[in-house]
């Protein structure tokens, strides 16, 4: 089946023009995906995820509330329930009331409810200052994000994020 034009022209958006890159970006391999452990910080992010786990720390997920992030949620969400492990929440903020970021008042709610551990979903590599106040709770934060580094480097714990090379340089 030839793809539409429509499509074609979305994919050329995106630089995929050629027959065999159309073909393999419609008909994927999963057997040639990149090895996740080779994303910076990827050790580090389940040593402690892990170590969360088996102290029943309470963990929470905040992800952004754009199609990325509730993916991401849906997946951890899943993920969380087929494992078992209950000691843990989702959280999204309130597109209208809170709108787009990792917010210290989210972050005040999630300690003062015993969270040790957030993981951020498709945010948080623009909130070093936010970072810090979790810092300063006693929070660990690992980010997930695939957005640019446009300024400072968040001090989290660990920062999985394809745009930084090696491990995070984030100091801590």
């Amino acid at each position: 089946m030839q793809p539409s034009d429509l499509l074609l022209s979305l994919l050329a958006r995106r630089g995929i023009e050629s027959e065999e890159h159309i073909s393999a970006f419609l008909n994927p391999d999963y057997d040639s995906l990149h090895d996740p452990m080779l994303l910076p910080d990827m050790g580090k992010a389940l040593a402690r995820f892990f170590a969360a786990m088996e102290r029943n720390e309470r963990i929470a997920i905040y992800t952004d509330f754009d199609c990325d992030g509730v993916s991401g949620a849906t997946v951890f969400s899943d993920f969380l329930e087929k494992i078992g492990y209950q000691n843990a929440e989702i959280y999204m903020p309130h597109r209208d009331m809170e709108g787009y970021g990792f917010h210290e008042q989210a972050i005040r709610e999630l300690c003062a409810r015993g969270t040790t551990l957030i993981i951020t979903v498709d945010v948080g590599i623009a909130a070093a200052a936010q970072v810090c106040v979790a810092n300063e709770l006693g929070i660990n934060v690992i980010i997930t994000d695939h957005h640019e580094v446009m300024n400072e480097i968040p001090a989290a714990f660990a920062i999985v994020n394809p745009k930084l090379s090696g491990p995070a340089l984030s100091g801590v």
